[in-house]
């Protein structure tokens, strides 16, 4: 044979193991980069089952306690404060003394028109001596003036004697009971320096110490704080309402407090009083409105006023309602709908529901969605991302 076309023939030979090796070569790599490339598109998810749950709809608004039977003495004249008679924390009943502020200028006060009283006293009895003899004269005057034997400027002159010594007299009847009312006034003044418990109850504020001077109140400023009586079994919660809640407010709606000192313990109560007008409070940027709540009891020792609390209001408490955890909705702004994704055989369903109420973690399913269904409720990431008919695994399903 030819020697050409031995060669050609190898050649051809060595082609074909090279296309052979080639082939299999793109076989051996190109299986798992397909593999690997759908497993990329399938997106690992968590998913729960639609079931009943008991779902608490609810406002968080904090506050205060406070006493609502309370009183908060403030001076009523200036003075310094020269004997306190009681200390915090005392039972007081109602009249008891509880504080004397200095009273020597307003004793006083009082001797120096107490002694006017007695002068204009003095002063309108010799008044009515005046009147009375004036009146005899004007009375004689007459007969003689009938008689013949007194003259016209005579009759005239007993006439305004008389009438003198009674405007006198008037006069001196004003000046008396103006006396009599500075008295009055000067010895109301007095008490004032006496300061007494208006009511039964507990002292739960003390303000001043001996020593201390305080002022009386102004049209432009309130007098001194001196001390604050409150009814120890008035504890009630005032909590501040944002005003973008306050529609769903009614008396009587079940609270769980929960104080400072202690909050793990939820203390059980009812909105007791809703204020008609909403105002801006120190440290809040929007317009609440203040929320009063009865406590069910007072008595634990750890409650104290003005201990700060937090209080959840519950708006609306439903049993045995379908639900799903809030990491289970989604929102399209495009549409306004609400949506959830169902798990379909593998695939990512995306379904239109119509929500409910809702609380911190469950939101009522109204429709869109049955008892039993499958539905994926994250990791968030992954769910902002997906899209109706995606390939989906499981993480975990779990019924909540």
């Amino acid at each position: 044979m030819d020697k050409s076309i031995l060669e050609y023939i190898g050649v051809s030979i060595e082609m074909k193991k090279t296309a052979f090796l080639m082939i299999g070569l793109i076989l051996i790599v190109g299986v798992p980069l397909i593999s690997q490339n759908k497993s990329k598109h399938t997106k690992s998810v968590r998913t729960t089952l639609v079931d009943l749950h008991r779902v608490d709809s609810s406002i968080i608004a904090s506050g205060n306690l406070i006493h609502k039977d309370r009183v908060e003495l403030r001076a009523e004249v200036i003075g310094k404060v020269v004997e306190i008679f009681v200390k915090e924390g005392d039972q007081v009943k109602a009249g008891q003394l509880l504080m004397r502020i200095d009273d020597e200028q307003y004793k006083a006060r009082v001797n120096q028109q107490s002694a006017q009283v007695s002068r204009q006293k003095s002063e309108l009895s010799s008044l009515f001596l005046d009147l009375e003899i004036a009146t005899r004269q004007w009375q004689r005057q007459q007969k003689l003036f009938k008689q013949g034997l007194s003259t016209q400027s005579q009759h005239d002159e007993a006439h305004y004697r008389k009438a003198s010594a009674e405007l006198k007299l008037e006069s001196g009847k004003s000046a008396l009971a103006h006396s009599k009312a500075l008295l009055e006034e000067t010895q109301e003044t007095l008490n004032k320096t006496r300061i007494s418990a208006p009511i039964d109850g507990v002292l739960t504020s003390l303000d001043v110490a001996i020593g201390e001077t305080v002022v009386s109140g102004t049209m432009n400023m309130i007098g001194s704080s001196i001390m604050t009586i409150s009814n120890e079994n008035s504890l009630v919660t005032e909590v501040y309402v944002d005003e973008a809640d306050a529609a769903a407010l009614v008396i009587g709606l079940p609270v769980e407090v929960f104080v400072i000192a202690s909050p793990n313990t939820p203390l059980k109560g009812r909105v007791s009083f809703i204020a008609n007008t909403a105002k801006r409070r120190p440290g809040r940027n929007n317009l609440s409105f203040a929320v009063e709540i009865a406590l069910d009891d007072v008595s634990h020792s750890f409650l104290r006023p003005g201990m700060s609390c937090r209080a959840e209001i519950f708006t609306n408490k439903l049993d045995s309602v379908l639900a799903l955890p809030l990491s289970a909705i989604m929102f399209s702004e495009a549409e306004s709908k609400y949506y959830v994704f169902v798990n379909d055989n593998g695939t990512a369903k995306k379904v239109s529901v119509k929500v409910g109420t809702s609380d911190d973690q469950m939101q009522q399913m109204i429709s869109g969605v049955t008892q039993g269904q499958q539905v994926l409720v994250g990791p968030a990431k992954i769910l902002r991302r997906l899209s109706h008919g995606d390939s989906i695994s499981l993480i975990e399903s779990k019924k909540l």
